[in-house]
């Protein structure tokens, strides 16, 4: 009786297998009727571990939609180090997605690029009594990152405005020439905002001090959240991105 049960219940799998690939390949919309399953010996052999992958080559898309999924994609082969998970909450897949989103937009040449803070596709909200900053995607607050902003006399000024659209993955200050952080210079994926204010990650060594005031006038993020905003507002461009420093 149990063998009879097995023997139904594989051949229930196989049929919704067939159906399944059946959908992949379109064959309803050519006309086609559900294929019926062949009057053979069902065993575990039958069935496959996997259903079938398609390509994104096989996929009706334009070049330039299968350009921004592979750009998409790309985000998730982000290096690691061990302290990432305790500086941001996004998940690489999430990172991806807003990526993807962002990239639509900055192509939309209908959308108005008079935009500001929240209305903007992309809004960075420093608040420096917090030491932390806020980050938004098409209004939404997505995330929180510590940060390190400026010490006495060194204050980090007020800001309201678009970055001023200097960005560099590779950056060293002449002014403060220390530290590297893994060949990218000690402001990695800097995003400058006026004259020499910037957002941009920060070194192994200060990392420990993210949450307190500890830079020379800069957002200090930590690497990883520094290449999340760098490669968030390449994807939006400047004009869809706001930065707005406050006290409170």
């Amino acid at each position: 009786m149990k063998e009879v049960e097995r023997s139904v219940a594989l051949k229930f799998r196989y049929i919704i297998y067939v159906i399944a690939l059946c959908s992949l390949q379109s064959c309803a919309s050519e006309g086609g009727s559900t294929p019926k399953v062949p009057d053979v010996p069902v065993s575990r052999d039958t069935i496959p571990h996997e259903m079938p992958k398609a390509s994104l080559n096989d996929l009706d898309l334009p070049k330039d939609s299968l350009n921004l999924i592979r750009k998409r994609d790309s985000i998730l082969s982000l290096p690691k180090d061990t302290v990432t998970r305790s500086h941001r909450q996004l998940r690489d897949e999430q990172v991806a997605e807003y990526l993807f989103r962002l990239s639509q937009i900055k192509r939309d040449t209908t959308r108005s690029k008079d935009c500001r803070q929240q209305q903007c596709a992309l809004w960075a909200h420093v608040i420096l009594s917090e030491q932390k900053l806020y980050l938004y995607v098409q209004g939404q607050l997505i995330d929180t990152f510590k940060v390190s902003t400026g010490i006495k006399g060194r204050e980090t000024p007020e800001m309201d405005k678009r970055p001023d659209g200097r960005m560099y993955k590779k950056y060293t200050s002449n002014k403060f020439p220390g530290g590297n952080y893994m060949g990218l210079g000690n402001m990695p994926y800097v995003v400058f905002i006026s004259g020499g204010f910037a957002i941009h990650g920060t070194t192994k060594g200060n990392i420990k001090k993210l949450g307190k005031r500890a830079s020379h006038g800069c957002i200090r993020l930590h690497p990883d959240n520094g290449r999340i905003f760098y490669e968030m507002v390449k994807a939006a461009g400047n004009k869809n991105t706001w930065v707005t420093i406050s006290k409170s």
